[in-house]
């Protein structure tokens, strides 16, 4: 028998609590740096500094893959900043989106993060409802900073839409 092996006792009840406020402290900042990203990406009122700041918290080799829900066959991979630019064509115009749910998956070597955010369906309105599904990959840095790698979007198209290879070219 080995002597310099020895049994770790039982865990102290004060070493779980620390390590899941630690735990929770990451989740915190992750969950802040996504709800900005969609909040950005979603809302008509963001200003020019935050739409840099959200570019920001991207790779700068970020792509992006739109995928329009109902016509699969027509994804497309941009790059970040063509997403910017796009975002006014594709998700605006049918009222205010609201954030549904959010999901964390720890891999390796990231967190993959999905997103549901929806149009606020109003009962008085004849306009369907939309909804997005959003799949971050975000990579973490030294120091426990964060960077978005990927991202993937399912999206219902507005009524009368071109697709995302239209809108590109």
């Amino acid at each position: 028998m080995n002597s310099n092996f020895t049994r770790p006792g039982p865990p102290n009840v004060s070493d779980l609590k620390e390590n899941a406020a630690v735990g929770a402290s990451q989740n915190a900042a992750l969950d802040r740096l996504i709800c900005f990203v969609v909040s950005t990406l979603f809302d008509e009122k963001s200003n020019k500094r935050e739409l840099m700041i959200s570019r920001s918290m991207f790779m700068p080799i970020a792509r992006v893959t739109l995928i329009p829900r109902d016509r699969p066959m027509l994804a497309s991979i941009i790059d970040i900043d063509e997403l910017f630019r796009l975002r006014e064509k594709l998700f605006f115009g049918t009222g205010k989106w609201i954030e549904a749910f959010r999901l964390h998956e720890e891999g390796a070597d990231d967190i993959r993060v999905h997103v549901n955010v929806s149009t606020d369906s109003n009962p008085m309105s004849c306009v369907l409802p939309r909804s997005a599904d959003i799949l971050f990959s975000v990579k973490t840095l030294s120091g426990g900073k964060w960077i978005i790698r990927s991202c993937n979007v399912v999206y219902d198209e507005a009524r009368n839409a071109r697709s995302p290879v239209t809108l590109i070219s």
